[in-house]
């Protein structure tokens, strides 16, 4: 029983669960899988289909609900309430898909899908944000191998699909809808009892205050689960290049496939034995030595304890927040003479809307995710406009989502390391990541021999270190009370920039060389105008569907056809690169003088645990090391 609790209640465990769940909540990223089901069974045109599309982005990108709910509902409310969303939106769409019921209108079949792809961003808000306050001083780290396995989750959920459900035509495809409407609630709910049990502080057998973020081998941990992962994704990028030239792939190879993926899976499972072995040597020890001990002032470091319980300054509404109790040098971070909280406290939504630091996280949101969004999307368009075959076209996707993983593990990890080492403010590699980014742009738009390859490593790796950095720059600047709304407002801006990227300038100017190319035919002028048409009554579709299905069948060819719209993104990463230098010049002192400096206490918190435990033996000593509550540093 007692080991049962202990593995409930432990945190490694937590992680592992949070593994399992990110790989099931990117079902969104699945639709070109199954969305030939959807033209051919419900008869819809191009148009229509990228409509589809767009509403359904609309819903996987608007999270905002889903942490406002976080912070005012219990957990198992907010996955209780993904899982149902998920379920029924899919479920539906697969009924109507595979005619057991009657073809809905488009508009509708929008809004099943854009109800099921919100719904994963219930599952995404909660993991994240408990597993931060979980592993406060190593947010940038977990929120990498977190947003990376979102990331990399539609390469797993696919494999996992195809080995259920064998896919011998394209009617079959629709079978991964019905997948969709199960799976991933059902990893939920298997995974949900080890985020239930977890507790907001940890005491040891003599109840003293044992402080996760001093724990010594967590950076080791982490490492060893981010590099689980990286074999996933290698393991994954092989399997699909093998299924692209070996076709059909024979289902024994799938469940093989399969196998393999639960193997990797189950990895983190390793780290929490060793974790308990751990604890066990620790708490042999006798009297569990309290790592904040040794930040005390020397008068109290060796006084008897007078005080009980002790306080570890962190409240449940404060968990993991950097605040003046951190460290002394907080103390001297003003903020409109305490008006509003200093950077890194906790800050309501309506405090965070007033400050300058919000507003340019979303403007860089804005830029850096809606450009890197719109890249991606058009990544087949780019390729046959430059006479890429389509089974190049194929490995081209499958590289951006590797990528795209890379990106978010490897921006999580370097700046964390960074942030830990030397001091280096987060917000310098958001602008290194737009750097980037507009760097692969301007390579696209150049579009030399060789320039798509490069072009989607430094685009898919730069778009996925945004979705690592901005999420812990979020957190450090405005704690962690109310962090899943903030998160998610912030994110918002993503698919606004992706709308006028996409809409009025990629599909402006592709419309517009394609009109060149083919004077005869008429364009459309924006995604308003299908969007309208999507929402008129089926008669007036099918009255248009001659005109629909001629513009669809529009095709521009020739570097021409992207050239400007990636050299506008590449200016509009420019912009985002001064905006982020001014968030760099605003934040660096906070950076430099609290985040780095708590740091290095926790590493001298964690050198002097290792210590004592090495030295010290189990004794009935009668002293010990309190953290009073009235102590100040």
């Amino acid at each position: 029983m007692g080991r049962s609790y202990w593995l409930l209640r432990n945190r490694w465990m937590m992680m592992a669960a949070g593994v399992w769940i990110m790989c099931c909540s990117g079902g969104s990223y699945l639709y070109a899988d199954y969305s030939g089901a959807i033209k051919d069974n419900l008869h819809y045109d191009q148009e229509t289909l990228d409509t589809v599309a767009f509403f359904k982005e609309l819903g996987e990108n608007v999270g905002l609900l889903s942490g406002i709910l976080y912070d005012v509902w219990p957990l198992w409310a907010v996955f209780l309430l993904g899982a149902c969303q998920v379920s029924s939106g899919y479920l539906k769409a697969y009924l109507s898909v595979s005619g057991a019921t009657a073809s809905p209108q488009p508009w509708a079949m929008s809004l099943y899908l854009g109800i099921g792809a919100n719904g994963q961003t219930f599952f995404i808000t909660a993991v994240l944000v408990s597993l931060v306050k979980r592993f406060p001083m190593s947010r940038g780290m977990v929120i990498g191998v977190m947003k990376g396995l979102v990331g990399l989750s539609a390469a797993v959920l696919s494999q996992f699909a195809k080995a259920i459900y064998p896919q011998h035509s394209t009617s079959d495809s629709s079978k991964i809808i019905l997948f969709l409407a199960w799976f991933p609630a059902s990893i939920v709910a298997l995974s949900y009892v080890f985020f239930s049990f977890q507790p907001t502080e940890e005491r040891d057998k003599d109840g003293n205050y044992i402080d996760p973020e001093c724990e010594e081998d967590e950076p080791l941990f982490l490492s060893v689960i981010a590099g689980s992962m990286i074999s996933l994704a290698a393991f994954l990028l092989t399997i699909i290049m093998l299924q692209n030239t070996v076709r059909p792939f024979p289902q024994l190879l799938s469940l093989g496939v399969c196998f393999v993926m639960l193997t990797l899976l189950l990895f983190p499972l390793g780290v929490v034995y060793i974790s308990r072995i751990n604890t066990s040597r620790s708490l042999g020890n006798g009297n569990t030595f309290n790592a904040m001990a040794s930040l005390l002032p020397a008068p109290y470091a060796n006084k008897p304890s007078t005080v009980s319980p002790p306080s570890v300054h962190r409240s449940d509404d404060s968990y993991g927040t950097f605040s003046r109790h951190s460290t002394p040098n907080l103390a001297r971070v003003d903020s409109f003479q305490r008006q509003f909280p200093a950077r890194g406290e906790d800050h309501t939504v309506w405090q965070a809307l007033c400050n300058l630091d919000f507003w340019l996280l979303v403007a860089i949101s804005m830029i850096g995710l809606g450009t890197g969004l719109t890249a991606i999307d058009n990544v087949g368009q780019v390729g046959s406009s430059l006479g890429y075959s389509e089974a190049s076209i194929n490995s081209f996707v499958s590289m951006v989502s590797i990528w795209n993983f890379l990106g978010r593990l490897g921006a999580g990890a370097l700046s964390e390391f960074a942030l830990h080492e030397k001091g280096l403010p987060r917000s310098l590699f958001i602008m290194l990541a737009l750097m980037v980014l507009a760097l692969g742009h301007t390579i696209l738009a150049v579009s030399f021999p060789g320039a798509l390859y490069l072009g989607i490593v430094l685009i898919g790796s730069s778009f996925g270190a945004h979705w690592s950095l901005i999420p812990t720059a979020t957190s450090e600047l405005f704690g962690l009370k109310h962090f899943g709304t903030l998160l998610n407002a912030v994110t918002m801006a993503s698919p606004l920039g992706s709308y006028v990227m996409s809409v009025h300038v990629a599909g402006f100017f592709y419309d517009a060389e394609s009109q060149k190319q083919h004077p005869s035919r008429q364009t459309s002028n924006s995604l308003i105008r299908r969007s309208l048409q999507l929402l008129r009554p089926m008669r007036s579709l099918i009255a248009d569907k001659v005109s629909l299905q001629n513009q669809s069948n529009m095709s521009c060819t020739g570097a021409v056809c992207f050239r400007l719209t990636f050299f506008i993104m590449a200016g509009a990463c420019g912009l985002g690169c001064i905006l982020s230098a001014i968030l760099v010049a605003r934040t660096r002192k906070f950076y430099t003088e609290v985040v780095y400096e708590t740091c290095q206490l926790r590493r001298a918190c964690s050198v002097s645990r290792s210590r004592h435990n090495d030295t010290e033996q189990p004794s009935d000593s009668t002293e010990s090391v309190p953290f009073a509550s009235n102590v100040t540093t």
